[in-house]
């Protein structure tokens, strides 16, 4: 319901402020944008769906469980595809909330999707400036950096999870956000 909510209020917005100031034309666009996301996501939750019914997806990422460099890669590189994290660690989010995604590999696709999108501004300023590409490699560094600390800890990690109420969706969720 709020992504049409923010699309008719942002166009209601945009049109009705032709000549009016420049910000306050691109609040209207960023709530737009909001909407279109909003949307996007639902779109993803939705296209994901019979995937928690599939007998063979569960059977291919479970033996990633032993192989984390290889599942961060991997994860990276749909995180990339996306070019989205939050797209991304729905998808797992769900993937894991219907049993088809281990949790503890769902933890582990987290890492990944963090380094993905780190290389997405990266890429965007390679041809730039020296001094235009030090934020983003610098960023890089440190999620690289900070990915092989969580891999270390991925069990106890794993282990404070357990320890708490919240469900398998908010679990993942709030991870992406700890690794933030």
């Amino acid at each position: 319901w709020l992504a049409p909510l923010f699309l008719s209020i942002g166009i209601i917005m945009h049109l009705s402020i032709d000549n009016i100031s420049g910000s306050k034309r691109h609040l209207s666009r960023i709530i737009i944008g909001l909407g279109f996301m909003l949307m996007a996501l639902g779109m993803i939750r939705e296209a994901s769906a019979p995937l928690a019914h599939s007998e063979v997806l569960p059977l291919i990422l479970k033996p990633l469980l032993n192989e984390p460099l290889l599942a961060v890669l991997i994860s990276a590189l749909i995180a990339y595809m996306m070019h989205s994290s939050i797209s991304a660690i729905l998808l797992f989010a769900t993937l894991a909330a219907t049993n088809v995604l281990p949790l503890e590999l769902a933890y582990i696709f987290v890492i990944g999707v963090n380094f993905g999108v780190g290389l997405i501004p990266l890429f965007a300023v390679m041809r730039d400036t020296p001094e235009a590409v030090q934020v983003p490699l610098g960023n890089l560094i440190m999620r690289f950096f900070m990915g092989i600390v969580c891999l270390i800890f991925i069990h106890d990690i794993a282990l404070f999870w357990d320890t708490t109420s919240l469900s398998t969706l908010e679990k993942v969720m709030f991870t992406h956000i700890g690794f933030n």
